[in-house]
């Protein structure tokens, strides 16, 4: 019988792959949970919510990360999602975990809190809008599903870090007991009934299948790739929403995941398809490994790496070296050099929102080979420049992904952010730099922090300077949310890449009167993005000329700038044109370039 884990992995002196008994040798902040411990699991995750969730969004952020992981079955269980808590099934298909509990799987609002100290605070009432990292993937809900969505990504209300990915159920909402909300990223859902947006801002949904259709649209922006029977027409007005529908979504994978058989874990790796429609098949086609022990097994790929946060990086770095896929047990990862994933179709997947920080100025994660798969992964930066926290090639054709074997980044998430009260600040150039070609970005939230625990940054503090950099050919993204660097949020130069729904938050602290800088810019003439939006919500009087810039804009489509509240104007929506934006809650539209 498998065991629910609570006691923590000793420290491994030598590297070492994990033996896998009854209780999978994975260290305390990964809960297995079975049918026949759930009274202990209720306890463990009573306790995880008590660190990292209730009201006032306590624990945003915590130092605590945590995985459930439901063994195949059912559980009479409402279990409410946490800050950096993951829960996933472990079955081979989504409708192997049921849980039947009256509200099942979801998320509270964690607002309202006390306003920040500038006029017309947008955290007056913050509502779903700070429900950031947290996930739900690979189970079915029986009922209603209700989730609060935010602006980074949850699992049960997908918004930028808090995605959704791989559920059944009757029915999705996506704003929990009403609130603000942002919106975000869902995948692979198959539902009976609806998918209802409530008060979100923005959405892309990926290959889904939807039995009751749409209720309701998000308020400013959305995306349906490859949803069917029935997506929402497309339509964009001057005053919004803009509707982008797409038949099919030009290449997909499902984020690998791990799974329960004959009492061992295995990672799969879900298969790619192209022009791919409605959510994947069930079963999928897995190509797995086992989660086993054989440090000296010279088939490197037969087995997976299970590091904790007390492996060196070094330690897994010789296991990458090997060739071995690596599992990222929840946790704080200190580096003094990159994880390097560098053999072909390697695997870095990281549970629990596993956060990897660079301590000498490197990157922390470099993927570096054809077909290489990073998912799940927060990356956070250090105390010294990094020229950019996640690098995906090194301008070398031996480090870019095919066009038959892509390199795939699933719920990518990195922030520049520290404390106030921290010893050292955070500080990096770049976010996410893709120097690779044929890249796949299947959801990321770049951010750099407008606030902490306590009130709004300003005058510069947690510098960064651009989300994103694209220097590669053929990359593709699916879900981009950036915010608030102190330059040009993205910067896009590789040609022939595409975008599917962008969200940009400009930096709140500009400083007045002129901001030089924009949301998206492109300079690559061959370029496709669905969906582009640049919002604003300035602390001072601060003027933008355009939020958009391309070399060449036929290619951008369902363009628009936001004010969300504060002073100053965005002048033009692209390329100059578009009417300007200057009263809290104003929009402008740009349907076609």
């Amino acid at each position: 019988m498998l065991l629910l884990l609570l006691l923590r992995s000793p420290v491994r002196q030598q590297p070492a792959l994990v033996s896998l008994g009854s209780n999978f040798g994975l260290p305390d902040s990964v809960v297995v949970v079975t049918e026949a411990n759930v009274a202990a699991a209720r306890e463990r995750l009573r306790a995880a919510l008590l660190a990292n969730g209730g009201p006032n969004c306590h624990g945003q952020f915590s130092p605590h990360r945590y995985a459930f992981l439901f063994a195949p079955g059912s559980y009479d269980l409402d279990v409410e999602v946490g800050f950096y808590t993951q829960v996933a099934g472990l079955g081979r298909r989504p409708e192997d975990v049921t849980f039947t509990g009256r509200r099942g799987v979801h998320v509270d609002n964690c607002g309202p809190r006390p306003p920040a100290p500038h006029v017309g605070s947008p955290y007056a009432d913050v509502g779903a809008l700070d429900n950031f990292w947290r996930s739900a993937e690979n189970l079915r809900v029986s009922g209603t599903l209700v989730w609060a969505t935010s602006q980074a990504a949850l699992a049960a209300a997908p918004t930028p870090a808090a995605p959704l990915r791989s559920v059944v159920a009757e029915r999705v909402e996506l704003s929990a007991a009403g609130g603000w909300a942002s919106g975000g990223f869902a995948a692979d859902l198959r539902l009976s009934g609806a998918i209802a947006f409530g008060t979100q801002q923005q959405s892309l949904l990926r290959t889904s299948e939807l039995g009751g259709g749409v209720e309701g649209l998000p308020s400013f922006n959305s995306v349906f790739l490859g949803v069917t029977p029935t997506p929402p027409p497309d339509s964009c007005g001057g005053g919004g929403p803009a509707v982008a529908s797409v038949g099919s979504a030009p290449l997909a994978a499902e984020k690998p995941f791990l799974f329960l058989q004959n009492q061992t874990l295995h990672l799969a790796l879900p298969p790619i398809r192209r022009q791919a429609k409605g959510a994947a098949p069930r079963p999928h086609h897995l190509p797995a490994a086992p989660l086993a022990s054989g440090d000296d097994d010279d088939d490197g790929r037969s087995v997976v790496f299970v590091a904790t946060p007390s492996d060196s990086a070094a330690a897994i770095n010789t296991q990458l070296a090997r060739g071995r896929h690596v599992v990222l047990t929840p946790g704080l990862y200190a580096l003094p050099v990159p994880l390097r994933v560098a053999t072909r179709g390697q695997v870095l997947l990281g549970l629990g929102f596993a956060t990897l920080t660079p301590m000498r100025g490197l990157p922390a994660v470099e993927l570096l080979a054809a077909g290489v798969r990073m998912a799940g992964v927060l990356v956070q930066a250090g105390p010294l420049r990094s020229r950019a926290l996640v690098v995906v090639g090194d301008g070398s054709p031996s480090s870019s992904g095919t066009a038959d074997a892509p390199i795939l980044l699933h719920d990518c998430f990195v922030r520049v952010y520290a404390e106030r009260t921290a010893p050292q600040p955070a500080v990096a150039t770049t976010m996410l730099w893709v120097r690779a070609d044929h890249v796949v970005v299947d959801h990321a939230w770049l951010w750099r922090a407008d606030h902490d625990s306590t009130a709004h940054f300003t005058d510069g503090e947690n510098p960064v300077q651009h989300a994103l950099e694209v220097d590669g050919r053929f990359v593709t993204v699916y879900g981009l949310f950036a915010e608030h660097t102190l330059g040009d949020l993205t910067r896009w130069r590789g040609e022939d890449g595409a975008v599917f729904l962008y969200q940009s938050e400009l930096q709140y602290d500009a400083p007045p009167p002129v901001w030089p800088h924009l949301g998206y810019n492109v300079t690559a003439r061959h370029h496709r993005a669905l969906g582009v939006g640049v919002y604003c919500y300035f602390f001072d009087e601060v003027t933008v000329h355009e939020g958009i810039h391309a070399a060449d804009a036929s290619g951008i489509v369902h363009s628009f700038t936001h004010l969300l509240d504060g002073g100053g104007a965005i002048q033009s929506v692209i390329n100059g044109r578009g009417g300007a934006v200057s009263a809290t809650g104003q929009g402008s539209y740009v349907c076609s370039s």
